[in-house]
């Protein structure tokens, strides 16, 4: 009824706005575009980012493995160096007492020659 108010183009332009969607109605993977028409939007898009999200989760897996391991094999080098310094510690010590144990050998030593000499 206002159709026929309206201009032959008008009214046209109109119909079509409010037939179009009754005749195509709404399918899965068509999406309405700024004009009359509706655009196809392609199966594989869908596909894609599916794939691209599982791709992305992934990576994310990945990322936390690699900063595990990065995070372990500090560690590990952290133990290796703390115990290189624990060695070269025993080392020193076992050194030093071994030094410790000479003194006192020699000490004994001057002792009996003393009393030796005394007798």
């Amino acid at each position: 009824m206002e159709h026929y108010s309206c201009s032959t183009s008008q009214r046209k332009s109109h119909i079509q706005v409010e037939i179009f969607p009754e005749v195509l109605e709404t399918k899965a993977g068509y999406v309405r575009g700024l004009g009359h028409s509706v655009r196809f939007v392609k199966s594989s898009s869908l596909v894609s980012f599916i794939d691209l999200s599982r791709r992305l989760e992934e990576a994310k897996l990945q990322i936390e493995e690699m900063r595990a391991q990065k995070w372990n094999t500090k560690s590990f080098w952290s133990s290796v160096r703390n115990g290189a310094d624990d060695v070269r510690a025993l080392a020193k010590w076992r050194s030093n007492n071994k030094k410790e144990e000479e003194h006192q050998k020699m000490m004994k030593e001057q002792q009996r020659n003393l009393v030796k000499q005394q007798n």
